[in-house]
């Protein structure tokens, strides 16, 4: 094993890449200290930083505290501690930091990715597997990660894009997420959290003053601690613990609904596919259409209510209640305060509990018999009409089966008539049949809904995990996805309109040699087919592309950024492949560019995958038309005017040969 040594003012660390492990450890010697299996060559002094170049086998680094370090490539595993700052790029294996004292970077990796102790902000973009952060100081953005993420104490505002496996959270204050493809498990309070679509079940627990907003939740809600909580779909049941003065809005639910409110102050639900059990309300409820069972239980407010498919049990109700139409019996136990009103239309019987002494009027229409103090009536149609003292509460109510009053004494008047039966009552049966069906059928459509969620969620996180292809041209390799090997692709296109046909060339046959299909030139590259999802619907404006004619309506296309400096074309007609026409009509003279080397250390953005199967490439031949030298000052000038990175640059002069 080498071991080389470095003054310690080279505080900017940069390495190529690493085709092994790579450790580095801070330490508050005055110097730089590498270990590596062979001693390298390629090792550069700039100012305050230190560049090292290709390693080929494992490299260990002994740095001083207060170090920056960059790596642009890593084919093994990575352990970092007791660092300043950390910028990794294209890291095959996994990644384990900690005590870093300001800031991590990640771009791609396809390992695990285990960060502890960061002080400052973490930002990770493309990770291949799980992710595990702990005792993060700063903000946390994670775009893309195909595996599990676990998060702990994290001190600033978290944003998660898509999330291919599970999400734990535990102990963090503000939380953005975009898709979850399985469970999410929020624990031990947060803040705010926002959460577009989570594919199975949902756990949330609040601090007591948390405000949640989710849209889609493919299985189980389970939500406590909550002041604000707004949902759009739940396939399967939702159970909310709110806090006192909480507010409560939920579209639909798949399954059965409860809510145990603690004085919450709004309760607001859409659809419900089953069961619903509401407590504790001293505020508004309003409910939709009820597919089985109702019960309400302590409500302060008004109750509004559409439907319900089954029966209804209605106890300790304070104000007005507008029932709707009720399929199976009803229980009710109200205050019947002044001027509330309490309506309902029942298919089966109904049973209502009075006040000791009730100021209230009722007026009833019964299908079967009515039973209570000082009024009793069996069979015929009933028309009943009450009052008790001054008749401010009112109750009106149409049953399809018997009537009971319990309680109440003596009405101060009462008179009741009967007639021969009609088709009220089979109509109110057959009402009951009907809702139960239609709750039978909701349920299931959410049931599916939410199967389709997770589906759709699942696939999206699988994809994460790209696909990756080795290139290697003239002994030089590198580590590209297919739609980045398809932009350099293009980039050499653009070369080729300039004089530079052997890289066209060059390039293409290096795709071909590796299997890897080349499209022509005139078409866009092809869409690959993905199942319907929202994100699609802007793809689809892609294809109507031949209004083109006119150049104004120019739709933004994502592989067309580079066509900005077009906007002097406009006496152009339409042309065939656009991206050829550069203008390029005063060519400038050449000035003798700059060695390539620096510029190479420059580049931070370098391209990562995961370690798949390699596929060699055989050498590429020279082609045949502008002089090399030409060509490479062609290369030279796209890189210059930042068209191409000096990375891309460098694989189409490798490709030149």
């Amino acid at each position: 094993m080498a071991r080389q040594i470095f003054p310690a003012e080279q505080q900017h660390i940069v390495i190529e890449a690493v085709h092994g492990d790579l450790v580095v450890s801070g330490w508050d010697q005055p110097n730089i200290q590498i270990e590596w299996d062979e001693e390298q060559s390629s090792v550069q002094h700039e100012g305050d930083s230190l560049f090292l170049g290709v390693c080929d086998g494992d490299v260990t680094l002994f740095v001083p505290f207060t170090s920056t370090l960059v790596v642009q490539e890593v084919d093994g595993d990575v352990e970092i501690a007791g660092v300043s700052v950390v910028e990794l790029h294209a890291v095959s294996g996994d990644c384990a930091i900690k005590n870093i004292r300001e800031m991590v970077t990640i771009q791609e990796c396809a390992g695990d990715v285990e960060l502890a102790a960061i002080e400052g902000t973490v930002v990770l973009d493309d990770m291949g597997s799980d992710v595990a952060l702990n005792a993060i100081g700063g903000a946390v953005e994670l775009s893309h990660v195909g595996g599990d993420v676990l998060l702990r104490t994290i001190d600033g505002p978290i944003a998660l894009g898509d999330v291919g496996g599970d999400l734990v959270i535990a102990s963090a204050s503000e939380v953005t997420v975009q898709s979850v493809a399985s469970d999410m498990n929020v624990q031990g309070g947060v803040a705010v959290l926002r959460c577009t679509n989570v594919g199975s079940d949902c756990k949330i627990q609040g601090n007591g003053d948390s405000r949640i907003v989710l849209e889609n939740v493919g299985s189980d809600l389970n939500v406590s601690g909550v002041a604000s909580l707004s949902v759009e779909n739940v396939g399967g049941d939702a159970k909310v613990q709110a806090s006192q003065h909480a507010e409560i809005t939920i579209g639909n639910v798949g399954s059965d609904l409860q809510v145990l409110g603690n004085n919450a102050a709004l309760v607001r639900v859409g659809n419900i596919g089953s069961d619903c059990d509401i407590r504790q309300v001293y505020g508004q409820v309003s409910l939709g259409h009820i597919g089985s069972d109702l019960k309400l239980t302590d409500i302060g407010g008004s109750v509004q209510i559409g439907t319900i498919a089954s029966d209804a049990q209605c106890k300790g109700i304070h104000n007005s209640l507008d029932a709707g139409t009720i399929g199976g019996d009803l229980q009710l136990q109200a205050d019947f305060p002044a001027d509330s009103r309490i309506r309902a239309s029942v298919g089966g019987d109904a049973i209502i509990v009075l006040p000791g002494t009730p100021d209230m009027s009722i007026r009833a229409l019964v299908g079967g018999s009515v039973s209570g103090r000082a009024v009793a009536s069996s069979g015929g149609r009933n028309q009943l009409n009450m009052v008790y003292g001054e008749g401010l509460a009112q109750l009106e109510l149409t049953v399809g089966g018997d009537l009971a009053l319990r309680g109440g004494g003596s009405p101060r008047m009462s008179n009741s008539s009967s007639s021969s039966r009609d088709s009220f009552d089979a109509a109110m049966a057959q009402f009951g049949v009907e809702m139960g069906r239609w709750g039978a059928e909701f349920g299931r459509e959410m049931g599916e809904l939410g199967s389709e969620l997770g589906r759709e969620l699942g696939k999206k996180g699988a994809k994460e995990g790209k696909q990756r292809i080795h290139v290697r041209i003239n002994d030089r390799e590198w580590r590209m996805e297919p739609e980045r090997l398809e932009r350099i692709l293009e980039q050499a296109r653009r070369a080729a309109s300039e004089g530079v046909q052997g890289a066209l060339e060059a390039v293409e046959q290096a795709l071909r040699n590796m299997s890897m299909p080349v499209p022509p030139i005139p078409p866009m590259p092809p869409m690959s087919p993905m199942p319907p999802m929202p994100p699609m619907h802007s793809m689809e404006l892609m294809p109507p592309m031949p209004p083109m004619h006119s150049m104004e309506p120019m739709p933004p296309m994502h592989p067309m950024e580079p066509m900005r400096p077009m906007e002097p074309m406009k006496p152009m007609e339409p042309m065939r492949p656009m991206e050829p026409m550069k203008p390029m009509e005063p060519m400038r003279p050449m000035e003798p560019m700059k060695p390539m080397e620096p510029m190479q250390w420059q580049s931070q953005s370098a391209g990562s995958e995961l370690a798949q199967q390699e596929r060699a490439a055989a050498e590429v031949p020279a082609s045949a038309g502008a002089s090399r030298e030409q060509e490479r000052e062609a290369i030279l000038r796209m890189i210059a005017e930042g068209r191409i990175s000096p990375e891309e640059g460098d694989l189409l002069l490798e490709a030149l040969g």
